[in-house]
């Protein structure tokens, strides 16, 4: 009959040896292919196969691995280099900030510098006007003085002492007729200069030219009292009635702080109330 046993050849892994009968033969081949295939031997040119495949895999697994790490070191540099490059831009940015915020602080400084200048050249403009304003003015009541003078003679006599003369400037300032009162005044300003009533005497003068309609006269009159004597009882009517003047002559905003002065600063005036009422008026969109 055929027995199998081992065998050294180099085409397979068996080899059979007869030993009997064919019937018994085929028994022991069909139990070598169901062992071959169940067991998952196979020939040895086929398992050479698989090694070398194998061998390519790891070559080439150990080239992918060559390459990645490459790769993973490109990368790295290049991350580094965006890294630098940020940190650059970061300085860069700082540095154009500061810049920046410098040039900003110069330009805010001269651009302060030409704001006060320019409120200062207003300032010079609307007093150069106030001036101009104020001569016309007395230039124009000059020439009606020497009118009325030529016309009855030389005008009146003027009492010499202070209490007549100051009554004397009361009356006519009651009768409105406000150049006598003016003159009135004007001599008791020259003849009794150290009197007690001069804060009354100049805020009444404020008062002749205020009610003939001179507003800028008037406010020249009236800042005379509360400059020369501001603990009169007279220095917050006269910065109310600056105020007062300010509002004729359509400059509301000024006209404000005078009113808002008289509130803050001269709470016994006799004018507080008339004050608030106009700064009330003013916050809603007003101008007296």
């Amino acid at each position: 009959m055929w027995r199998l046993k081992p065998s050294g050849s180099p085409v397979g892994f068996l080899c059979f040896t007869y030993d009997g009968s064919v019937k018994v033969m085929m028994r022991y081949l069909v139990m070598l292919m169901a062992v071959v295939f169940l067991s998952g031997c196979v020939p040895i040119w086929t398992g050479s196969t698989m090694q070398d495949d194998i061998a390519a895999l790891k070559a080439e697994q150990a080239r992918q691995n060559e390459t990645l790490e490459e790769k993973q070191k490109e990368l790295s540099a290049m991350v580094e280099s965006a890294r630098n490059d940020v940190a650059s831009l970061n300085q860069m940015t700082k540095e154009a900030t500061e810049l920046l915020a410098r040039n900003n602080a110069d330009f805010g400084l001269e651009l302060e510098q030409v704001r006060q200048e320019l409120q200062r050249l207003v300032g010079k403009m609307e007093e150069t006007d106030f001036n101009l304003q104020r001569l016309q003015s007395d230039l124009r009541m000059f020439k009606e003085d020497v009118d009325i003078r030529f016309a009855d003679g030389g005008g009146t006599p003027l009492p010499e002492k202070a209490d007549e003369l100051y009554k004397f400037a009361q009356d006519k300032f009651k009768n409105r007729d406000f150049r006598a009162a003016r003159k009135a005044l004007e001599s008791f300003a020259v003849k009794h200069a150290r009197d007690s009533r001069m804060a009354d005497v100049v805020f009444m003068m404020g008062e002749t030219y205020f009610e003939e309609g001179e507003w800028v006269s008037a406010v020249f009159e009236y800042q005379k009292v509360f400059k020369n004597y501001p603990r009169s009882s007279k220095a917050g009517d006269a910065v109310f009635r600056i105020g007062e003047s300010y509002v004729q002559l359509k400059k509301c905003q000024e006209a404000q702080l005078f009113y808002e002065s008289v509130v803050s600063d001269y709470p016994k005036s006799t004018y507080v109330s008339q004050a608030r009422e106009r700064l009330s008026k003013m916050k809603g969109g007003q101008c007296p």
